[in-house]
């Protein structure tokens, strides 16, 4: 499968708590198809956190183009500038960038900082974001 073979930051998640991550909704914004998603959201154990997802067919472009992204949106009913987006990958912050969203970014897809300048902030994998959960975009966001 492509997508599982390029998943590079699939960990299963540290348990954070979930009154942590309660004021936040997960929704993924996905160019894979459903087949590939549900396997994805399994290895990087975050099915729990995610409440629903766009995938290619959402879309009539993948990302870097927004309509992926675009869609999410339409389907949360939110603002962009109520919504972060988490990306591995320039692709990701691109689409997030064109739909007026943030990006937190992680190291962990292969790209250098460099490649993920555009993002609002970088750690290195899921582990080091919630690390530091508590002073990142996600915990400010989650308390406004």
């Amino acid at each position: 499968m492509r997508a599982l073979g390029s998943m590079r930051c699939a960990r299963s998640k540290s348990k954070l708590p979930v009154a942590d991550v309660r004021p936040l909704i997960g929704m993924g914004a996905s160019s894979a198809n459903k087949s590939e998603l549900e396997p994805l959201l399994a290895v990087a154990d975050i099915g729990d956190l995610i409440e629903g997802a766009t995938i290619s067919s959402d879309a009539e472009h993948s990302k870097p183009d927004p309509d992926i992204v675009r869609a999410a949106l339409v389907r949360l009913e939110l603002h962009p500038a109520q919504v972060i987006m988490l990306g591995d990958t320039p692709y990701d912050i691109e689409a997030a960038t064109r739909s007026g969203l943030g990006t937190v970014a992680l190291r962990c897809g292969g790209h250098s900082d460099h490649e993920l300048s555009g993002a609002i902030a970088i750690y290195d994998d899921p582990a080091d974001l919630l690390r530091q959960f508590a002073s990142s975009p996600f915990s400010r966001a989650g308390s406004g």
